[in-house]
C-alpha cells in the first residue's frame, strides 16, 4: 500500500489516487521545473491512506512507523487503541533516534 506520492512522480493519470489538485501540481513540476521555474517539491496523501486514516495508526503499526519516520507528530486514533498505539509509537521513536543516520 502506498500512502504518499511525491509531486514529481504524479501525472494527470493519478487523479483517482491523489485528486486533481495534487495531480496538477505534479504536472506543473514535471513541465515547468525543466524550464527553470522554481516550484517547491512536496507530496500528496493517496486515497489508500485516506481510506484508513483515523484507524490506520491503530490497525497498521507500519503506518504509525511511517508517520514517525516522516516527522508527523499529530495523528488521530480510535479510542480503543490509544494506549497500544502510543506505546508502539514510543518504541518506533526510540528506534528512529538510535538508528544510524
Amino acid at each position: 500500500m502506498q500512502w504518499i506520492r511525491w509531486f514529481d512522480e504524479l501525472t494527470i493519470a493519478d487523479v483517482p489516487r491523489v485528486g486533481g489538485k495534487n495531480a496538477s501540481l505534479g504536472e506543473m513540476i514535471r513541465e515547468l521545473k525543466p524550464k527553470g521555474i522554481q516550484i517547491p517539491d512536496g507530496f500528496a496523501i493517496t486515497a489508500d491512506a485516506f481510506g484508513i486514516c483515523g484507524q490506520a495508526p491503530s490497525d497498521y503499526p507500519e503506518f504509525a512507523a511511517f508517520l514517525v519516520e516522516h516527522g508527523i507528530d499529530s495523528i488521530s486514533l480510535i479510542l480503543d487503541a490509544v494506549l497500544r498505539t502510543t506505546a508502539d509509537i514510543l518504541e518506533i521513536e526510540k528506534a528512529v533516534v538510535v538508528a544510524p543516520a
